[in-house]
């Protein structure tokens, strides 16, 4: 879902509101209770973009998430221009 919401508003950026638009309609179909959830989980990531990455407007087309044994997780995510 971060890449989504990372992708979402660097579009948005560019003036292309489509993938905020499906994914804000989409979370707003679920269950009330999953709903608030989401928005609480987006609402975070807006906000962590929005504080370290706002020029940023670069998609990420390449990701790994990867789950070690302790628990932690690492996401290695490559990103390039968006498309014209």
């Amino acid at each position: 879902m971060a890449v989504m919401v990372w992708n979402a508003l660097a579009l948005l950026r560019g003036g292309d509101s489509r993938l905020w638009t499906a994914l804000t309609t989409h979370f707003r179909s679920l269950s009330k209770h999953e709903s608030a959830a989401m928005a609480l989980i987006v609402a975070e990531s807006v906000r962590r973009e929005n504080a370290h990455h706002a020029d940023d407007i670069r998609i990420v087309q390449n990701w790994n998430l990867t789950i070690r044994d302790d628990g932690t997780a690492t996401l290695r995510a490559g990103a390039s221009a968006p498309p014209e």
